[in-house]
This record gives structure tokens, C-alpha cells and sequence, in this order.
């Protein structure tokens, strides 16, 4: 039953195609008889049956229930279960079971019964009595269950060894139940012969298997037996060593396809040997991409001019712990400052080539301490070293970074051997007199037009400076070069018009 105040979903009337009234609203004015309200038991939509197309099932049953046009329309009716009472289906089901139970039984007494005793002789029709007599004779005695409880108590007369013909009911349900187990079996088994012989669909088998054959203890001392079959990781066809001489020889594309073979070629070629350097250009890196990268470990990695936010590059970092060299050139510079974090490994080599709006500020939070600690290491102190003192190599040509910069470069990079900061328009002779006394072997300026000669003075205070690139500054002449190459302790030539590089002898 629908209570009073439901409407339909269409046109928001009762049904009387009154306005709903509240619970607390009293008067039954205009409301006789049923409501025509109808609720689907399928999607339970309770609607006019008038609002809505013709084709609705009506369920005799339950009063104002019914199956929707829209239900029927697109046969959602023959998939749904229907709300019953569990408590009064379960109750009838087991009355059913029991009825139909002891019927079986009656009817097996009795027939067993009729195999017992010898059938009588048949009666000729004299009379209206005796057609009344043979027929009373011909309905079978139902007998009460007294009288069987009696009967398998004394044993059925004249007949020896009555009692084992008495089973309890359990053990022939038992018995029928296994004599049907193989008709069952066969019966799915012809179903089966039928679908497949009627199907369209060709059936083969995989090409590949799904995983190898386990190894056994003994399999090594007995795999010269059997050359061609399937071998585990442990067979010579199957070596370890010599696969991975093979896979090194191939490229990525053809490693990829080589992992389609079986799942022990798939684990060789994932091996970080094979993969000590990668590199993306121009991609827009997806989770698959970085769960690929994190599987093979590799110690360089290069993410040119991809689309990659800092979340991602933190991911990756975190799970990359013998990652040495790292190219983020091109990548946004918010995306670098995941490198300052407790899980960025400590890298050797970093270059930040044209990465977008890379100014001072950015490079400072790159090269500043982690802002967060590991689990389990305890309390912040603020003087922590950079995730980035281990660094070597930094580039950093074509960014907006200025002489405050190079500061930070000395402070943050203890270990500096070589520093690219070429291109960059903003640098002046402040930032190389930043440089002086510092531990560089190659540096290049390159490209930067507001150097003068002064810069020379500040960079002949570098002890180790081995090599310096000052091509296309127009204030630093070529005689400023060759004598700054002259006066250094180091055997220095210049090498093409202000390029200065150690004499090799």
C-alpha cells in the first residue's frame, strides 16, 4: 500500500489527482476509493499509469504495483529479484519439502507393498454393489503414521528381513542425490559439446603461456634430457647472464616486444642494467609511464620539455633511490621544487636548461633543505644540508637567474665541479666575482652579454678552473682570453676564439 501523501513522479498529484496533504492534514475529502498511484517493483517509480507511455505489467498480487513501460521496454523486469517476505517463503518452501516428503515416502511404502505381496485375481462386474466394492478396492490405502511406525516396528508379515528394506529418509536423499550427480555431469557436458559446436567464435589456444614451469630441486640435473621443452629461469636456453648480454644489444622498442614472450623474458627485461639511462621528450607523462619508470630503476633519467607537475615528480623521486642524473630542461620550474624533499635521492648531475620561469626564488626553494623530514627521523633542526649537496653538474642556461643566484649556488652546492649558466642575459661581473674561490673545474658563460673583463680578474682566483667558455661576449676581447689562459697555473690554450681549454699533451 502507498501511503496518502505519495505523488507521481510526472505531474506531482495523489492519487486522487489531488495535492498531496501533509501527515498532520486531517479530512479525506475527494479521496474514495483506491489511489491509482502505481510504484514500479523494478526501479519503484511511483507514477500515474495515465502520465506515462502505454506498456506497463500490472502485478495482481500487490495492490498498486506494477512494472513500468520503461522497465519493460528495456527488459530490466527479467533481472531484478523481487521483494518477498523471506520469513513466510522459507516457512512455505519447508512445508512444501516436508508434504512432498512424506508423499514420497507413502508412496514407496506402498509400492513396495504392491512388489511384496502377489497381485489378486480380477473380480468379474455382477452388480452396482460389486462395481462399488472393486472400486473402493482400486483406491489405495493411504495408511496413517501409526500404522508405519507399526509396521517397522513387528516387520511386514510373511516377508523376511523386512527391516533393511527400511532406510532413513536422510540416506536415500543421499542416494538419490549421487545417483543425479552424473546425470547432472552429463548433462553439462552436452550443453557444452552444443554451445561449442554452434558457436561462430573460433577456440585456440594462447600462444604464449601465462607463467613459466616451476623449478624443481632436481630440474638442473636432468634438463639435458629434454632440450626442447618449456624451461624455467634456471635452463641454459634460459640463462640469465646470456640473455641479458642479448637484451643489451636491442633497443627499447625491441625490449618491449621481447617482454611478450613469457613472463621470464618480461623479468629480464626489467632488469636496471638494462635500463641505467631513459629519457621522455615532448610527453605528457602518465601513471603508467612513471610506474614503468620506477619498475626499471634507471640511474639517469631525462624529462625534456614534458608536461609533468611537481606531485608526479615527487612520486617518482621517492621511488628511484640510485637515480645520479636527472634533466628536467624545458619542464616547469614549479615541478622542479619537488627536488626539495627528504625522498629525492642524491643526485650528481642536474640540468634546469630553459625550464620555465626559473628565477632566483625558484632556484633558492630547489637548492633549500627539505621542508619535511623522513618517518622516523625525528625533528626538523633547520640546519640540515640540501637533498642537492652532492651535485656536481648543474645547468642552467636560458633561465632568468641573476648574480643573487650564483649566492645560492655556492652556499647550497658545496661540490660543484661544473656550472653552465650560459645565456643568461641578467648575469653581470657581480655573479662571477660570486664564483671566486670556489671549487669549479668547467664553467661557461657563454651568451652572457653584460660580462666584461672584469669577470676575468674574479674568475683567476679559481684555483681549479680548467676550462671556460666566454663565446659570444661582445665585452671580453680575444687578447683578454689569451692572457688570462697565460697567466693561469694550469697548461691553458685558447681553443677557438674565447673558448679556453686545457692543452692536451
Amino acid at each position: 500500500m502507498l501511503p496518502v501523501t505519495a505523488s507521481c513522479a510526472v505531474c506531482h498529484l495523489d492519487g486522487w489527482m489531488q495535492t498531496p496533504v501533509a501527515p498532520q492534514a486531517k479530512g479525506n475529502s475527494g479521496r474514495n476509493g483506491p489511489s491509482s498511484l502505481r510504484e514500479c517493483s523494478v526501479c519503484y517509480s511511483i507514477v500515474h499509469p495515465a502520465c506515462v507511455p502505454p506498456g506497463g505489467q500490472i502485478n495482481e498480487d500487490l495492490p498498486n504495483s506494477w512494472e513500468c513501460p520503461t522497465c519493460t521496454t528495456m527488459g530490466l523486469n527479467h533481472d531484478y529479484k523481487p521483494r518477498h517476505f523471506r520469513a513466510r517463503q522459507k516457512s512455505s518452501d519447508i512445508r512444501r519439502m516436508s508434504v512432498g516428503s512424506d508423499a514420497s515416502q507413502l508412496s514407496q511404502h506402498h509400492n513396495n507393498q504392491n512388489k511384496l505381496v502377489p497381485p489378486a485375481p480380477p473380480v468379474p462386474l455382477k452388480s452396482e454393489a460389486g462395481s462399488d466394492n472393486e472400486t473402493k478396492s482400486e483406491v489405495p490405502h493411504i495408511k496413517s503414521e501409526d500404522e508405519i511406525k507399526r509396521e517397522e516396528d513387528d516387520g511386514v508379515a510373511g516377508v523376511g528381513g523386512g527391516a533393511e528394506a527400511w532406510e532413513p529418509s536422510a540416506k536415500k536423499r543421499r542416494a538419490s542425490d549421487e545417483d543425479e550427480a552424473p546425470k547432472k555431469q552429463a548433462l553439462r557436458s552436452h550443453l557444452a559439446l552444443q554451445l561449442t559446436h554452434h558457436s561462430s567464435k573460433v577456440l585456440k589456444k594462447p600462444l604464449y603461456p601465462v607463467r613459466p614451469a616451476t623449478t624443481t630441486p632436481h630440474a638442473p640435473h636432468h634438463a639435458h634430457h629434454a632440450p626442447h621443452a618449456a624451461g624455467s629461469a634456471g635452463s641454459p636456453w634460459l640463462d640469465r647472464e646470456a640473455m641479458l648480454c642479448v637484451f643489451a644489444k636491442l633497443t627499447p622498442h625491441e625490449l618491449a616486444t621481447c617482454a611478450l614472450v613469457c613472463k621470464t623474458w618480461a623479468e629480464y627485461s626489467m632488469d636496471p642494467s638494462l635500463w641505467r639511462s631513459m629519457s621522455f621528450v615532448q610527453v605528457r607523462v602518465s601513471a603508467a609511464q612513471l610506474a614503468g619508470i620506477a619498475r626499471r630503476q634507471p640511474l639517469s633519467l631525462g624529462l625534456e620539455w614534458c608536461h609533468l607537475a611537481r606531485r608526479q615528480l615527487a612520486w617518482l623521486l621517492g621511488r628511484l633511490p640510485a637515480l645520479r642524473s636527472l634533466s628536467l630542461a624545458g619542464s616547469p620550474a614549479e615541478a622542479a621544487l619537488a627536488l626539495r624533499s627528504s625522498t629525492c635521492p642524491p643526485l650528481t648531475a642536474l640540468d634546469l636548461s630553459f625550464a620555465r620561469c626559473l628565477d632566483d626564488a625558484k632556484l633558492r626553494g630547489i637548492l633549500a633543505p627539505p621542508e619535511n623530514s623522513r618517518p622516523g627521523g625525528g625533528a626538523r633542526s633547520g640546519a640540515e644540508p640540501s637533498r642537492l649537496a652532492a651535485l656536481a653538474v648543474l645547468r642552467l642556461p636560458g633561465t632568468d637567474i641573476t648574480d643573487v643566484a650564483m649566492r645560492y649556488v655556492v652556499q647550497a652546492l658545496p661540490k660543484l665541479v661544473e656550472l653552465d649558466a650560459s645565456s643568461c642575459a641578467r648575469l653581470t661581473d657581480a655573479g662571477a666575482a660570486q664564483l671566486a674561490h670556489h671549487t669549479l673545474q668547467r664553467l661557461s658563460l657563454a651568451g652572457c652579454r653584460l660580462l666584461t673583463e672584469a669577470a676575468l680578474d674574479h674568475l683567476a682566483r679559481c684555483p681549479n678552473l680548467v676550462r671556460l667558455d666566454l663565446r659570444h661576449v661582445p665585452l671580453v676581447s680575444t687578447q683578454a682570453v689569451i692572457k688570462f689562459a697565460a697567466k693561469s697555473k694550469h697548461n691553458l690554450h685558447v681553443k677557438d676564439v674565447k673558448l679556453v681549454e686545457l692543452r692536451k699533451t
